[in-house]
């Protein structure tokens, strides 16, 4: 268990919406505290929340950058050991049917028949 506070300076005040919901809701899950239970419960608060992929992508790859940030501002490389708490689901392909282009026995048997008439 490892304890942050998230304070906006820079160019971060009113640069973008998402980094406001990003950083409110990472600090709602967490209380300022890296564990793998308030990191897994960030994830899932996001894939609840949003519908948009691309809005599951921003939040967690701003929790992702937070955490690098802290590893290297506080030089304690443990913060990113909790990086793979946030990963995106994986995405599944569609699988599309190529039974249009199978050539079977009977086609290539029809082939035949009508080269040696």
């Amino acid at each position: 268990m490892i304890s942050f506070r998230i304070e906006k300076s820079g160019s971060l005040k009113g640069r973008c919406n998402w980094f406001d919901l990003s950083s409110d809701l990472l600090w709602q899950c967490t209380k300022g505290e890296v564990s793998s239970d308030t990191l897994t419960k960030l994830r899932e608060t996001v894939l609840k929340k949003y519908n948009s992929v691309d809005s599951h992508s921003k939040v967690l790859s701003f929790a992702t950058s937070f955490l690098k940030f802290l590893a290297t501002t506080r030089s304690e490389p443990q913060y990113q050991s909790f990086a793979p708490y946030l990963e995106l689901p994986k995405a599944l392909k569609e699988r599309k049917n190529v039974t249009q282009r199978i050539v079977t026995t009977e086609d290539i048997e029809t082939f035949l028949d009508h080269q040696t008439s």
